[in-house]
């Protein structure tokens, strides 16, 4: 298996990106879906996740350059002009309005970040960087780490709020800490989740810090190895009952009638 995003495999290895292994494991036919379909597509939920992705990635890439700090101002043109672009290239089945409110949550979203987040991240090694990481033999795990600094590595979320419990449980840091170490020669210090949300018509942020053992690394190692295999076999499940995602605000492949076994189908 390849990724398009991350070419290059050699001597036959299987390769698994960090945001489609965490795709298999949230729901298999979505995974399967985006295998098969030609285009991508997302929600307007998701395209804000982008879009606030984008500001964030401008202003590490200044303070690795050690530039001026990007005002808010721009932070937000780089935003709007990254959920442009996806809402042009990407199949969003959504209303004129909710895209618009979409938009909206976008520039705020990362006008957020600027005052929320970005005062709390100094000494940016490197951002938005590809990443391979050989984590057993044959198996290659890829992927885009958002920030890296000295002895950490942080992941920013925008939508649900997230918990102290989620961040020390998500499978996508012990990821993110294995491709830091293949970039450093070092495991991470620590690990962080940057949670951007909208409570009661304002953004707020809040930094969720936690650390990864060998014993949890060694788990992920093991589940991207099960994934390799039901990948291999062509076993693709649906999202688990009552799954928060399977639902007409964060899946696409719900949203145009796509899956049929979403609830209700």
């Amino acid at each position: 298996m390849t990724e398009p995003r991350y070419p290059g495999v050699a001597d036959g290895a299987f390769r698994i990106s960090n945001s489609s292994l965490q795709q298999l494991l949230r729901c298999g036919l979505a995974f399967l879906y985006a295998r098969e379909d030609r285009h991508r597509s997302a929600t307007p939920r998701m395209v804000i996740g982008t879009a606030v992705a984008a500001a964030a990635e401008h202003d590490n890439r200044a303070k690795i350059a050690q530039a001026p700090r990007p005002s808010l101002a721009e932070l937000v043109d780089v935003g709007v002009a990254r959920f442009e672009r996806e809402v042009s290239e990407v199949d969003v089945p959504a209303s004129r309005l909710e895209l618009d409110q979409a938009k909206d949550s976008a520039a705020e979203g990362s006008r957020a970040y600027g005052e929320l987040v970005s005062p709390g991240i100094e000494d940016v090694l490197f951002a938005e960087e590809v990443v391979i990481a050989t984590i057993s033999p044959g198996l290659e795990l890829a992927g885009t780490v958002d920030t890296i600094q000295h002895g950490v590595v942080r992941d920013t979320k925008t939508g649900r709020r997230w918990t102290k419990q989620r961040a020390d449980a998500t499978r996508q840091l012990s990821a993110y800490a294995l491709l830091y170490e293949a970039r450093l020669g070092e495991p991470p210090a620590r690990v962080a989740i940057d949670s951007l949300y909208e409570e009661r018509g304002r953004w707020r942020a809040e930094t969720l810090w936690s650390r990864r053992s060998e014993r949890e690394l060694s788990a992920f190692v093991e589940t991207a190895e099960r994934a390799k295999a039901a990948i291999e076999s062509g076993t693709f499940l649906p999202a688990p009952d009552a799954a928060w995602y399977c639902s007409h605000d964060w899946c696409p492949f719900w949203r145009n009638n796509r899956c049929s076994a979403r609830p209700g189908a």
